[in-house]
């Protein structure tokens, strides 16, 4: 029987650096759309190209709302599942506060609208949504959000 071999872990390599920006004393997050990285520097965000290093775009105002809101009857589940994580039914149902029959209705309503799918079988199935549409990635920003 063969054994697999496990990576060596070694240290990170920083291969390049980016900034100062002006009017940025602090980065809070950052995200990637496919051709520019974005950063979020307080009430703004700054756009650069990762090739140069050049800001190509800043958005002067504050961003609160990262996600489309989901509609439905099963939105609370269709938010859970837009994490890009697998979900058993157990823990769905754990998280929604729903018995995991209910669930099973509401994944099998799901999949039949192409909104979910699953992977495994039985006690190991886990359940998936496809990325939201116009969303590359999730910019998470540690900053306490301002009140009012």
């Amino acid at each position: 029987m063969k054994t697999k071999q496990q990576p060596t872990a070694r240290t990170a390599e920083i291969v390049r650096e980016y900034g100062p920006f002006p009017g940025a004393d602090k980065i809070a997050g950052i995200t990637h759309d496919g051709s520019r990285v974005w950063a979020a520097a307080g009430a703004k965000l700054i756009a650069f190209d990762p090739e140069s290093g050049q800001v190509a775009r800043t958005l002067e105002r504050a961003v609160v709302v990262l996600a489309p809101p989901i509609d439905g009857d099963q939105a609370s589940l269709l938010a859970l599942l837009a994490d890009g994580a697998a979900w058993s039914t157990s823990a769905l149902a754990l998280a929604l506060g729903a018995s995991q029959r209910t669930v099973q209705r509401a994944l099998v309503e799901l999949e039949a609208g192409g909104r979910v799918r699953s992977i495994g079988r039985a006690r190991a199935q886990r359940w998936l949504s496809p990325p939201l549409a116009g969303f590359t990635t999730i910019l998470l920003l540690p900053a306490a959000l301002p009140h009012g």
